[in-house]
């Protein structure tokens, strides 16, 4: 993947852009897509539309009423089911380095090639995403991500900006709408748009102004009204003072359909769902940030995410209750390290009537992890110990076994 190009290139944004073709967007494999389209932009993002005296965009379909007896009673549809419905704004916030981002890839990678989000149903499409800073490191991310799920990337409608866009700033903002109206010619309407993080997407304002903040979500919701079921995600940054809020005015979550907080301890992350405008709340999600050798020989390390759910949760402060016994710990450190390293696995349905996944022999597994631990020669202490963790691993929901197969659940 090129990383390599210059920030103040990224759609032409500069003040000699004009002159030249705009950046494209760049596919997650490293491949350029066409940037041409014969689609409107509309109006600048940062002017008043005619008839308003603020930043709000046109209803859609024109202001009218309608009889309320007339009006349908639909159930919510997801984009991510329990999750994320479609058609809205969510926001994900959390302290620097809690792992907000690499839910975000999660994410983004599990709609865009339609394989669930660790277990969850997607509704599969283009995503888009907008990213502020870490280019190289996305890269990685998104490759780990490729390579503990199995599922490759290669081919799949998912794309990132080559940097950052500046939102409160009418013409870039003007130019996400262009290219993402040419992404969608050539791969379909986006139902994802993620926007990573606002304040390296932010433009000229303040965060902690209510009246720029309501500019920033009225940009989001012009690029979101482009795609009758788009979603558009924001990864933001918590309060300096209050850790369990987002930074700076909350106008953000006023306008927010959905807002999540991700809190980390260690390698354990928790995402605890803090609003759900129109649906019933979601349990709270545990996953476990694992280490994945990018390229086979240690030369070259990133991280994904896996789902424990073992009913350990992190603490308010960060603490985590009720955690496994050592021994057990050391199995499933090792069961995570051969699905995140060089274990052989087969990406199959371990039952009728599940998703395909990664599934590996179940002895490979047990002689990985007895390497792992030291043991030479297999005896009755070590059967019974491997035996134990199984059941608890079982127990707290962190794998699966069917027959002579095991996957992480």
């Amino acid at each position: 993947m090129s990383d390599d190009l210059l920030p103040d290139e990224f759609f032409g944004l500069n003040s000699e852009a004009s002159d030249r073709p705009a950046r494209q967007w760049t596919g997650v494999d490293g491949d350029f897509k066409p940037a041409f389209s014969n689609r409107d932009a509309g109006p600048s993002l940062g002017q008043t539309l005619p008839g308003h005296d603020g930043p709000g965009p046109q209803p859609r379909g024109g202001f009218k009423f309608v009889s309320v007896g007339d009006l349908d009673l639909a159930p919510p549809k997801f984009l991510v089911d329990g999750l994320i419905e479609v058609d809205g704004l969510g926001v994900i916030f959390g302290e620097p380095g809690c792992g907000k981002s690499f839910l975000a890839v999660d994410l983004a990678c599990s709609i865009a090639t339609g394989a669930g989000f660790h277990g969850r149903a997607v509704r599969t499409g283009p995503v888009l995403y907008i990213a502020g800073e870490g280019h190289h490191g996305l890269a990685r991310r998104f490759r780990a991500w490729e390579r503990l799920r199995a599922t490759p990337l290669k081919g799949a409608p998912l794309f990132k900006s080559t940097c950052a866009a500046q939102f409160l700033d009418p013409d870039s903002a003007s130019q996400v709408i262009t290219q993402a109206g040419a992404m969608a010619d050539e791969h379909g309407d986006p139902v994802l748009v993620i926007v990573d993080t606002l304040a390296r997407n932010y433009g000229p304002g303040d965060e902690n102004s209510t009246a720029d903040m309501s500019r920033f979500v009225a940009a989001m919701d012009r690029l979101r009204d482009q795609y009758p079921a788009c979603v558009v995600l924001i990864v933001h940054h918590s309060g300096h003072q209050e850790k369990e809020r987002g930074r700076g005015s909350t106008a953000l979550k006023a306008a927010a359909d959905t807002e999540f907080v991700v809190v980390k301890d260690g390698n354990a992350v928790e995402l605890r769902c803090t609003k759900m405008k129109d649906a019933e709340a979601p349990r709270d999600l545990r996953f476990q940030l694992t280490d994945v050798d990018l390229l086979g020989d240690e030369s070259m390390k990133s991280a994904a995410l896996v789902e424990t759910d073992n009913g350990a949760s992190v603490s308010r402060q960060g603490v985590k209750q009720k955690p496994m016994s050592p021994t057990n710990q050391i199995y499933w450190d090792g069961i995570l390290d051969y699905f995140g390293g060089e274990g052989r696995t087969e990406l199959m349905m371990p039952k009728r009537g599940m998703r395909k996944m990664p599934c590996a022999d179940i002895d490979d597994v047990r002689d990985h992890c007895w390497r792992a631990k030291g043991v030479t020669q297999n005896t009755g202490t070590d059967r019974s110990q491997w035996s134990r963790a199984l059941d608890e691993l079982l127990a707290r929901k962190k794998v699966g076994i069917f027959g002579r197969k095991i996957w992480l659940a």
